[in-house]
């Protein structure tokens, strides 16, 4: 990959048709875990969460989703010092604006859908 956004994704060592290729896959599995940090919020099941933003972390690093990733990370320190739960779902919404942003960049510049 060529292109190098730090706020959305940092340069990784792929050639760009492999990553727009797996994209898709990332943007998946991302918005699958904060569905399940959705639920869980909404059911009352924060011990939970932990788990579910441990694997966005690993996924999010993975793909070099920077953004997302440091997102993730603000969710797991909130959750570590048991804060409110209206400061947890603020948390959640500004995890879904940083995937969404990060979604519109991939469509923008690698034409992903």
């Amino acid at each position: 990959m060529k292109k190098d956004n730090a706020i959305h994704f940092k340069k990784i060592e792929l050639p760009e048709a492999v990553f727009k290729g797996i994209l898709p896959i990332f943007f998946e599995e991302i918005s699958e875990g904060l569905e399940a940090i959705k639920l869980a919020l909404k059911e009352n099941r924060i011990q939970d969460i932990p788990d579910f933003l441990h694997k966005m972390k690993g996924t999010a690093r993975g793909y070099g989703a920077e953004l997302i990733g440091g997102r993730v990370e603000l969710l797991e320190q909130a959750i570590k010092d048991n804060e409110a739960m209206d400061r947890l779902e603020e948390g959640t919404q500004l995890l879904d604006s940083a995937i969404f942003e990060a979604k519109s960049f991939a469509q923008e510049h690698f034409g992903i859908e």
